[in-house]
């Protein structure tokens, strides 16, 4: 069987569009998640103008409350959003789903969400800084934050494109970052404190800095053993055993066109490059295609090649 034959090499084939449906599991989840915090967060509301429930205080990012140790707030806040804001929340699933789809392709899933939560979290830390220092309690709805740095990511990749502002609107992509900062400021001319804009700024900056230096922060917690299990895709080279009975010794296969002249041999070799490029591809699909190494960009390639002059042949 051909690489071309392969369910996943059909789905690659459909087009950008059909990637877009079948890549980004992860983002998928996420929207679920949001989804299903926001419709608690109304059914559990109470009923005085501005209320919020019993789920949405026991969760949302609160500074007295952190104070006093509830430190998973920090991370609980940033699926909160405001349960009488149905218009921003519509946004930030509208985000996550166009721009996180798309990132999901370049970097694999594991990587998304750790950039996602890693950009949440460090607005949340900052926002916490910043509360530390002024005299009075901070409540905030933090579900926007992470999806500022992701749609500043998404900027860094695509800085020409056109967002609907309002679903309506078209706008550059980053002048709708920029409206963003600009509400921020505003809000803190009005007198409020500057929690959010510290938030927001801070999850822009770090998606900037992510892309230009090319961090890895999946990566980065496997080396500081935050996962206890390795990847098992990190080893990629097959190996077989030589013919000599008497050596123990293996050898690394050698990714070339088999010689039509020997069936065994041909078959034997076709079932250790699919090995191999069963390994790669799921690495692609887990990691995204920017944690291949040249070696393996020259094995995809190099198998594409053969199989196509098979498919000819045939």
């Amino acid at each position: 069987m051909g690489i071309q034959d392969r369910d996943y090499y059909r789905k690659d084939t459909a087009g950008s569009f059909g990637n877009l449906l079948s890549a980004g599991s992860v983002v998928k989840t996420l929207v679920v998640i949001y989804s299903v915090v926001f419709l608690t967060e109304v059914f559990t509301k109470q009923l005085p103008p501005r209320g919020i429930g019993p789920f949405t205080s026991r969760m949302i990012f609160e500074s007295e409350s952190i104070r006093e140790g509830e430190i998973w707030r920090l991370f609980t806040g940033l699926f909160l959003s405001n349960p009488y804001g149905l218009l921003g929340v519509l946004c930030n699933l509208f985000t996550l789903w166009w721009a996180g789809k798309e990132i999901c392709l370049i970097y694999g899933d594991r990587e998304f969400v750790s950039f996602f939560l890693s950009a949440g979290l460090l607005g949340s830390v900052v926002a916490f800084a910043i509360s530390l220092t002024l005299q009075e309690p901070i409540i905030l709805f933090l579900a926007a934050t992470p999806m500022v740095s992701l749609l500043t990511l998404y900027a860094m990749h695509y800085p020409r494109t056109q967002i609907l502002l309002f679903f309506v609107l078209p706008v550059p992509i980053w002048i709708c970052i920029g409206l963003l900062v600009a509400i921020d400021l505003m809000n803190v001319s009005d007198g409020h404190p500057p929690v959010n804009l510290g938030a927001d700024l801070t999850s822009i900056i770090f998606a900037v800095l992510y892309k230009r230096n090319n961090w890895r922060i999946f990566k980065i917690l496997n080396r500081l053993n935050v996962f206890a299990k390795r990847d098992s895709q990190s080893q990629l080279r097959v190996y077989r055993e030589k013919s000599k009975p008497n050596s123990q010794r293996s050898e690394p296969i050698s990714v070339a066109e088999p010689n039509r002249s020997s069936p065994n041999i041909k078959i034997a070799t076709d079932e250790q490059l699919e090995a191999r490029l069963d390994q790669v591809l799921d690495k692609v699909q887990k990691q995204g295609q920017a944690s291949l190494t040249d070696e393996e960009r020259e094995l995809l390639f190099r198998a594409s090649e053969i199989y196509k002059k098979r498919r000819k042949s045939d």
